[in-house]
């Protein structure tokens, strides 16, 4: 049987490297960084989690970074509830999963997907039904007894997938899949293993098999796989608390993802990974100091918590230039902030017209950037308003061309285009002739 075509028209996505992702970071293996690719939305989504889980400030130690050819996973240090919360539930809109870090108190494992062409699926079989697992999804694989799938559930914290075919011969041992998705863990079962395998898009491959299975993917070799939608299949599966830690089992896991392998850091505490349950695709971690902890901040200018700054606002550091940024996506604002203050900038955030209106009384500001419909206000009405009140130095976050006219049409004449990136700001704040920071 020959090889499904790939169906026409699929849109190009936009691309950064893991390094630019990171950048900023103490990282493990930086220079394999900047050969692996996720796409934009990926980068920033899982860059705002991370800052949400180091609270604004640079992690005690180099964080642990490997990659295989289709997954990036990042180990990190979270403390707060609230971030951990915020942290997942961004990743589950990209996909990505958070799950506590194997026999490490307070650390957790961000796993994202890599821009590929090629997608890479753990392929299964229920009955006659061939499944394909996005391998992004897939945490651990075990050969289960029959007998003790329920007992893996209960331990792994994660809820049980009823299946979508049913063996006509229920086998005394199978393959029990652990998935993730943001915070959510469930198990699927399997009646067989075929193993991971890159595949293609099939274009006609007959009716969808139900609400998770609505496009298929083929291999090589011909064989179909109905491709399980992540987010319908867990649609109903509570986060109950924080995952447990899975304890030491009799029942050696057939495969695994990734298991960063590294040196120790001369300045840090000593961590030892994990020792690797497959022979994976790791990285060799390089030697970095561990960055200096910056000063306590003073008791007259607290630090805004993770939660504050995603939900917006916050108090705003004296400096000589200072940012007011009206965004209501959790992603971009937060991305965008980053961006400023490593440009100098003290940055505050809402995310409505009327905490707009409120903030621009707390002024003067350097520069306001608004997005051109807040939830309280569409179409750019408060952008005219903005102008006509005479409102300095403002930028229109936009998303595409037609943003960007509603933009003018108001009154102003610099935008900013999302996804946001560091080149284009850099090319806009000349043009805005902002006075220079104090040094």
């Amino acid at each position: 049987m020959s090889m499904p075509q790939r169906p026409e028209g699929e849109p190009s996505i936009s691309t950064v490297t893991a390094a630019g992702a990171l950048e900023g970071l103490p990282v493990t293996a930086a220079a394999r960084l900047g050969e692996v690719r996720l796409s934009a939305v990926v980068a920033t989504t899982l860059r705002a989690a991370l800052d949400l889980a180091l609270g604004g400030g640079p992690p005690l130690r180099p964080l642990w970074v490997s990659t295989d050819d289709a997954v990036i996973e990042i180990r990190c240090t979270i403390g707060q509830s609230d971030a951990l919360a915020l942290a997942g539930g961004l990743l589950e809109t990209i996909e990505g999963s958070l799950t506590r870090a194997p026999a490490e108190r307070g650390e957790w494992i961000f796993r994202v997907p890599l821009a590929v062409a090629r997608p890479t699926f753990l392929m299964l079989t229920q009955g006659n039904l061939g499944l394909a697992v996005p391998w992004h999804a897939v945490s651990r694989v075990r050969l289960v007894p029959s007998s003790e799938i329920q007992a893996t559930a209960r331990r792994e914290g994660a809820e049980m997938i009823p299946p979508f075919v049913r063996a006509a011969d229920p086998a005394a041992e199978c393959p029990v899949v652990l998935l993730g998705l943001g915070l959510k863990r469930a198990l699927l079962v399997a009646d067989r293993l075929i193993w991971r395998l890159p595949a293609e898009p099939i274009a006609n491959a007959g009716h969808p098999r139900g609400p998770a299975l609505k496009r298929a993917v083929g291999t090589t070799d011909g064989e179909v796989y109905w491709v399980v939608d992540l987010a319908e299949l867990m649609r109903n599966v509570e986060v109950t608390g924080l995952p447990p830690m899975a304890p030491a089992t009799s029942t050696p896991p057939i495969a695994a993802p990734i298991t960063p392998r590294a040196e120790r850091q001369p300045q840090a505490a000593p961590a030892t990974p994990p020792p690797p349950l497959v022979t994976p695709i790791t990285t060799r971690a390089e030697r970095e100091p561990a960055p200096t902890p910056p000063p306590p901040p003073a008791p007259s200018s607290p630090a805004p918590t993770p939660a504050a700054l995603a939900q917006g606002g916050g108090p705003v550091r004296s400096t000589a230039r200072t940012a007011l940024v009206a965004e209501d996506s959790i992603i971009g604002r937060m991305f965008l902030a980053r961006l400023l203050e490593r440009r100098g900038f003290a940055v505050e955030m809402v995310t409505r017209a009327s905490q707009l209106d409120e903030a621009l009384t707390r002024g003067p500001w350097t520069v306001v950037m608004a997005d051109v419909d807040l939830p309280d206000s569409a179409h750019a009405d408060h952008l005219r308003r903005l102008v006509a009140a005479g409102t300095p130095c403002m930028v229109a976050l936009v998303r595409d061309r037609d943003d960007e006219e509603l933009a003018l049409a108001s009154g102003i004449r610099h935008s900013l285009r999302k996804p946001f990136e560091a080149e284009a700001l850099d090319r806009l704040l000349p043009i805005l002739e902002l006075p220079r920071k104090e040094s």
